[in-house]
């Protein structure tokens, strides 16, 4: 809050700052399966980052960085919080960039909950209904049959009769309904981007493929086939092999696909 320059926002900077700071100084721990964290019941001062000294440091780095940075060109920016699937608005847009949360059953809330804590003081929100809404959800969703899946896409249909079909524990009744949520949701943001784009708009789309098992699941692809039944022209302009992932931390997935390696898709799509 000691910014003397009048050149950007202080309380944004104390309240960044105060976030990452949330995050060096608390610490988690690794739950039974390995993209699963939970906080350590007893923590020491010597055992974890003063938080004041630490939202302090970011501090500096945030307002040396901004100092340095070539003067923004635009001052009518505006940045919303919304359920982009239900957000009204008579707007039209030029362009988007997006990459929603992989289909890798991580619960990004439970990791984000060190800035979430210092977030809700501005913006309240309910813990479990955040993370019922998040797209890729771990907690229980609705049931689906097939048949809803109309307009999905072949791809995608295939995939998921694949999971429903599958031999181990609970694919049907649970690990289906799993990933057919994902996919409801975002065929629900491609519908949205349709409705909102003008025309000659274009965008991008970032996606990691996954696996159920030993079932690979294409989701670039599938959201590609998705914005082509859209409306959209869309095409995979480029794929980024990932072999560090969680998938290898985990002894089930390593005995089903042991030479497992994921790729990270840009989608390209244009009216």
């Amino acid at each position: 809050m000691n910014d003397t320059t009048g050149r950007f926002d202080s309380e944004v900077v104390a309240l960044l700052s105060m976030a990452l700071g949330a995050r060096d100084s608390t610490r988690l721990e690794k739950g039974s399966n390995p993209i699963w964290y939970r906080r350590v019941e007893s923590q020491t001062e010597s055992s974890q980052a003063s938080l004041r000294i630490s939202a302090a440091n970011w501090a500096k780095t945030i307002s040396h960085d901004l100092l340095s940075a070539p003067e923004a060109g635009r001052k009518d920016i505006t940045i919303q919080q919304h359920d982009f699937t239900t957000l009204k608005t008579t707007k039209r847009y030029d362009l988007c960039l997006t990459s929603p949360p992989y289909m890798n059953r991580l619960d990004y809330v439970v990791a984000h909950l060190p800035e979430l804590s210092v977030l809700q003081h501005l913006i309240p929100f309910n813990l479990d209904q955040l993370r019922s809404d998040m797209i890729g959800t771990t907690r229980a969703v609705r049931k689906y049959h097939t048949e809803q899946t109309e307009g999905w896409g072949d791809r995608c249909r295939e995939t998921l009769n694949s999971i429903y079909n599958h031999a181990s524990y609970a694919s049907q009744r649970y690990y289906y309904h799993i990933h057919a949520d994902y996919f409801r949701r975002l065929s629900a943001t491609i519908l949205q981007l349709a409705r909102l784009m003008k025309d000659r708009a274009e965008g991008i789309v970032v996606l990691q493929d996954s696996f159920y098992k030993d079932i690979k699941i294409p989701t670039p692809q599938i959201c590609a086939e998705m914005l082509n039944n859209a409306g959209f022209e869309s095409s995979i302009v480029r794929t980024t092999s990932v072999k560090a992932h969680m998938g290898r931390l985990s002894p089930a997935q390593t005995l089903y696909a042991p030479e497992k390696i994921l790729g990270e898709s840009v989608v390209y799509f244009s009216r």
